[in-house]
Formats: C-alpha cells, sequence, structure tokens
C-alpha cells in the first residue's frame, strides 16, 4: 500500500514537472496571447502618450449632466428649455469624446488608426440618436417630450465600447498591444469580452 502511494505521488509530480516545462516553452499562456507586451520592454513614450489620451477620451461620458427633470416629470411647454438644454449636454459629452479620438488620427503605432475606428463606431451611433432626439425636443408636442428625455437618459447611460472590435485590433498588433497594456489607464479587455 505504501509503495503504490508512492508511486501515485511520484506520478503526479512528474506531470506537474511536465506541465510546467511545456507551459514555459509555450510563446502564449493558457488564455491565448499576452497582449500586455513585456513589462521589460518599455514603449515608446510617444506612443504611450498617445495611447493612453485614445483610452481616456470616453471619461466625457462617465456622468450625466445635471438636471432637475426626471423620468416622471410633467413635461409641459414650460419645461422645453431645460430638456433642450439638458439633451444638448449629453450629445455634447458623446461629441467631445468622438472628437478627442478622431483627432488622434493619424496614429503614431501601427493598428492606432484601426483602434480609433473601432472606438467611433459605437459613439458615432449614439450621436446621431442623441443629435435627434434634441431637435426632437424643440419640436414634439408637450406629450412627447417625455419619452425623447427617457430615450436620450436610456442611450446614455446603456452605451457600450466595442471591446470585442477593441480586442481584435490589439491581438492582431503588438507594439500598440504592448503600450495599451503597459499604461495606467487603459484596461485591456477580456477575449470573451462583446
Amino acid at each position: 500500500m505504501l509503495g503504490r502511494l508512492r508511486l501515485v505521488s511520484l506520478t503526479v509530480s512528474v506531470s506537474v514537472l511536465v506541465g510546467l516545462v511545456a507551459l514555459a516553452g509555450c510563446s502564449e499562456g493558457p488564455f491565448g496571447p499576452d497582449v500586455t507586451g513585456s513589462p521589460s520592454s518599455a514603449a515608446d513614450p510617444a506612443v504611450l502618450d498617445w495611447v493612453g489620451k485614445a483610452c481616456t477620451a470616453h471619461d466625457s461620458l462617465l456622468n450625466l449632466p445635471e438636471t432637475s427633470l426626471t423620468g416622471n416629470s410633467a413635461f409641459s411647454q414650460r419645461e422645453r428649455p431645460e430638456l433642450v438644454r439638458h439633451l444638448a449636454a449629453l450629445r455634447d459629452r458623446f461629441q467631445t469624446a468622438r472628437s478627442m479620438l478622431d483627432g488622434l488620427r493619424p496614429a503614431p503605432v501601427p493598428g492606432g488608426d484601426d483602434l480609433i475606428a473601432v472606438e467611433l463606431a459605437p459613439l458615432d451611433e449614439s450621436l446621431g440618436k442623441l443629435k435627434e432626439y434634441v431637435e426632437n425636443a424643440k419640436v414634439f408636442p408637450s406629450e412627447g417630450m417625455a419619452a425623447v428625455f427617457r430615450l436620450a437618459q436610456v442611450e446614455a447611460v446603456t452605451f457600450k465600447r466595442d471591446t470585442a472590435g477593441v480586442r481584435r485590433v490589439l491581438d492582431a498588433n503588438p507594439a500598440l498591444a504592448a503600450a495599451y497594456g503597459q499604461h495606467d489607464e487603459c484596461l485591456v479587455p477580456d477575449p470573451t469580452s462583446s
């Protein structure tokens, strides 16, 4: 019995050792390629600065603008100016993020322009809707103003970046991925994120 236990223990130890050796020889981790780059290989400072700006461009979207209006407000002509101001402020936050990203082209690193294009697509979609809501708020009858307010609020709070698209761009561009992974402001999307 004791001999059999030693044999099982030796077999498990050898299996673990073989597994560790195999993992050490792999160029990829168990979850796919490492897009964070090697911590010992510092990215070009200009590229790091550019990546930081790309990663913080969405910061203007973090909080909704202040308003006294709520989804339960009794909208009338009296609330129209506040509604238009609020929706315009929402639209302007999305426009600011879009302008910041668009201003980063041409990128100083391969794949950077692709990253910007991926980041702009959902922004442009939401921005188009918000522009429409601002125009609707100016002309809709009072009964429709609450719906415009709610739709704009939902659009703003449910905005999602295309993290799967960002991940695809990073996976295809190692230099960009290395800088992205080294910058404190950037969060490398999970391979399974969508």
